[in-house]
């Protein structure tokens, strides 16, 4: 069977890495399946074996369907264990502006990491284990090496090696850090130039000297949150904004000297641009009379929510000031992705 697999991988084309990697974790998975329960399983290996190979044998299989949507890509994960460290996938994962940004065949590089117990659960207090120790020891160190460090810094570091590649923190979403899952990535090249955690970062936007938040800088925990933005999973969406209206928050103070704001950093839209982002999202829905009022984006160096303004018209966005995180450093000839 693996020398018939072998043969059909042959035939894939752009597809053979993904197409042996799906067969194998389906098979992993489905292997497992039998172990625990294998009255209910009558099948051999060798046939799960051989259905893995099947499911994925054809145009209309899962596989073909992952690589039409460009907000997924195969990503390899990789779970830090106290004893251990467990590598799975790659695994189908929903893609972010950054990923998004390379393309397929650079986006190898990137990976998810996972921090859980020895039983795969996420890490919780435990009044019997040194927690900062413990955070020290084996969390830590994975998490600053490559980075620039004090000379009287004796803290361990570690480098996370995969297949004989550097693997360095890269960054993570506010969801994501709540399961303690970060992003890493490898050092590559991209028409002769080196990307690395660095250049990405940098790539990202300008957090210093911002008008509307001059003390970014000073707060980690905010400047983290600003980087964070663009490592939420999210859908790409390409619709062409022809205007981009700059509003300021409806406030009022009432006679009493206390101070309302009816907005809250809440942006509009206009009709046509709601049905548009529908559309987009929604390619074989033909009624959009139900198209939605308000969506969230993520827009150049904006985060937050749209609604419908009627008074607009054309493909027209409003944005007000606290939605406003960071300043993009880039140059843009051509729409860019967001939702």
């Amino acid at each position: 069977m693996v020398r018939y697999l072998e043969k059909k991988a042959h035939t894939k084309g752009e597809w053979r890495q993904s197409f042996i990697s799906s067969v194998f974790l389906d098979f992993g998975q489905k292997a497992l399946d039998l172990y625990w329960d294998p009255i209910q399983n009558s099948k051999t290996l060798m046939e799960c074996f051989q259905q893995c190979i099947c499911t994925y044998d054809h145009i209309l299989s899962p596989l073909y369907q992952h690589h039409m949507d460009d907000s997924l890509f195969h990503c390899l994960h990789v779970e830090i264990m106290p004893s251990a460290i467990s590598i799975a996938g790659p695994m189908v994962e929903r893609s972010n502006r950054v990923v998004r940004s390379f393309e397929h065949p650079h986006r190898q590089y990137f990976i998810r990491v996972s921090f859980l117990d020895d039983k795969r659960m996420p890490i919780h207090y435990d009044r019997e284990v040194n927690g900062r120790e413990y955070l020290m020891q084996r969390i830590f160190p994975f998490m600053s090496a490559g980075y620039k460090r004090n000379p009287y810094d004796y803290r361990p570091k570690k480098t996370l090696i995969i297949g004989g590649r550097p693997f360095y923190f890269l960054g993570y979403s506010q969801s994501s850090l709540k399961d303690h899952a970060v992003w890493f990535m490898t050092p590559f090249k991209e028409k002769g130039e080196t990307v690395n955690f660095t250049t990405i970062i940098k790539s990202l936007g300008s957090f210093s000297g911002l008008s509307f938040d001059k003390q970014l800088m000073h707060c980690p925990a905010r400047y983290a949150a600003r980087i964070s933005q663009a490592f939420t999973a999210t859908n790409p969406i390409m619709t062409e904004v022809e205007e981009v209206k700059q509003l300021a928050d409806i406030e009022v103070v009432d006679p009493s000297g206390n101070k309302w704001n009816f907005t809250d950093g809440v942006g509009t839209m206009s009709p046509e641009f709601a049905k548009k982002i529908y559309a987009e999202m929604n390619p074989r829905k033909k009624n959009l009379s139900d198209y939605p009022r308000a969506i969230q984006i993520r827009y150049l160096g904006a985060k937050g929510i749209l609604s419908i303004d009627y008074r607009l018209k054309g493909l027209t966005i409003g944005l007000r000031a606290p939605s406003k995180k960071l300043e993009i450093a880039q140059v843009f000839d051509k729409p860019t992705q967001y939702v």
